[in-house]
């Protein structure tokens, strides 16, 4: 159980826990660091199969009947899919982790022995399936953004109510897209609390009408991928949205709704849990507790205080992973589970804002797009700020539209998981960002032609970065 005496320097000493774990060799990697070497899944390893096709044929050996056979077929797509040139990294790990879910939620018995099984030593499966929102989330801004006052996202529903002829189905969704109307028309909403309006508006939806969840989430959206997986991104933000909730102390009560919510979930025998794994779970709700009880700590630093102990529990404690994970919470407000607290968590780790500068930004050497010197614009300074970042960021706003927008969420993502990644080496983290540039271009001429030319401080252009990363 965590000391509560000396407050601040607890706090301070939880949260270095948390860093030191996620950074440690051997350790689960930190959301940023693998967010950063997710395209690793994918690479080819010396026996000819990539990271996570490796993984998957682990798992074939250990099941049987229909399930061992369903299962070789997702082994067997997703290999398929790895060779295939013309996908991306991230367009490979999105196909794979689609057909993985899938088959889980046919044979849930087999997610749940194997859910947080490792993918070589990158993470587990239920970390695959949040890499793929990491992957997602950069381009929901363009599903809700409106052209001629329509969005993408409102097209598709159209589209869908097109195709259905029960009244009672259609009258329902022509109400759900006013409301989505007037959330995407209210100007006084950021993107963020867009999206979690969004989240709230889909979850009513969906327990008013149970029935045609299931449709409603596969609907396609053009150019994106379903309703579900817009949903899976627009879900993190109501839970970002919402972390204080699970702090109120409601009438009748002396403890915040999150421990409530846990201890009610360690007595509930359904969980079959033995003594000694309810006694490791009260001693955590302890600790969670004391946390939430800190009237110094912002709801920011009790959700970070809360995951650090998190982390050390896992650390003699593994084998509850799953349990703790599938455990409710949140449950007057829709939250989710324990396992979604600590993926909200993660996703603002890795789409964390970044401060915007404050100093002027340093000068590099003058030879316009020098490889050797190109490690100085990703030099951290100020805490927080890179020559790479300040001067794109600048572009960005001097040059507004479509292509900014778009491009915005992975400046941020290379700035906070492979520029702020201490664990990559400058070669590394070189490679990685070219990589990032390269895959979101693609073939897309307005994409390629927006990009190239933006200016990195005096060192050179985006062009000249991708020739330095290798392409």
């Amino acid at each position: 159980m965590l000391a509560v005496g000396g407050q601040s320097a607890w706090l301070c000493a939880i949260l270095a826990t948390l860093a030191a774990l996620t950074g440690i060799s051997g350790q689960a990697m930190g959301p940023a660091q693998q967010a950063a070497l997710a395209p690793e899944l994918v690479g080819y390893w010396g026996n000819g199969d990539s990271m996570l096709v490796s993984a998957l044929v682990n798992i074939s050996s250990q099941l049987t009947g229909e399930e061992a056979v369903e299962w070789n077929w997702v082994v067997e797509d997703c290999n398929a899919t790895a060779n295939n040139a013309s996908f991306t990294a991230d367009e490979v790990i999105v196909a794979c982790a689609s057909e993985i879910q899938a088959y889980f939620q046919k044979f849930p018995d087999v997610q749940q022995m194997f859910l947080y099984s490792s993918i070589g030593n990158w993470g587990s499966f239920s970390d695959l399936f949040q890499e793929v929102v990491y992957i997602n989330a950069p381009l929901t801004a363009s599903v809700i953004a409106l052209v001629n006052g329509q969005s993408e996202l409102e097209l598709a529903i159209e589209q869908y109510i097109s195709t259905i002829s029960d009244p009672n189905e259609i009258a329902a969704l022509e109400v759900l897209l006013a409301e989505i109307h007037s959330v995407l028309n209210n100007t006084a909403l950021s993107y963020d609390q867009q999206m979690a309006n969004l989240s709230s508006i889909f979850a009513d939806f969906f327990k008013q009408h149970p029935a045609w969840a299931a449709s409603i989430r596969g609907i396609k959206i053009p150019g994106f991928g379903s309703i579900g997986d817009f949903l899976n991104v627009a879900d993190q933000h109501f839970r970002i949205d919402n972390f204080g909730q699970l702090f109120v102390i409601d009438a009748g009560q002396t403890q915040s709704r999150l421990v409530v919510d846990l201890t009610n979930d360690v007595n509930n025998p359904a969980y079959n849990l033995t003594r000694s794994e309810k006694t490791l779970l009260l001693d955590f709700i302890n600790d969670i507790q004391a946390i939430s009880s800190n009237a110094s700590l912002s709801t920011s630093d009790k959700i970070a205080a809360i995951v650090a102990a998190y982390q050390q529990l896992m650390l003699i404690a593994p084998y509850l992973q799953s349990v703790l994970g599938s455990f409710p919470i949140g449950t007057e407000f829709g939250f989710g589970t324990f396992q979604d607290l600590i993926n909200a968590y993660d996703f603002s780790v890795v789409f964390a804002p970044t401060a915007a500068p404050t100093t002027k930004t340093p000068t590099t050497t003058p030879m316009l797009g020098n490889c050797a010197t190109l490690s100085q614009v990703i030099k951290v300074f100020n805490g927080n700020e890179t020559i790479f970042y300040d001067s794109s960021n600048q572009y960005l706003n001097n040059n507004p539209g479509t292509q900014a927008t778009n491009w915005r969420p992975y400046l941020t993502r290379i700035q906070n998981t492979i520029i702020m990644n201490s664990t990559l080496t400058t070669t590394q983290q070189i490679q990685q960002i070219a990589y990032t540039i390269k895959t979101y271009e693609g073939t897309n001429t307005a994409r390629i032609s927006y990009l190239n030319g933006i200016m990195i401080g005096s060192w050179g252009t985006y062009a000249q970065l991708l020739t330095c990363g290798g392409y």
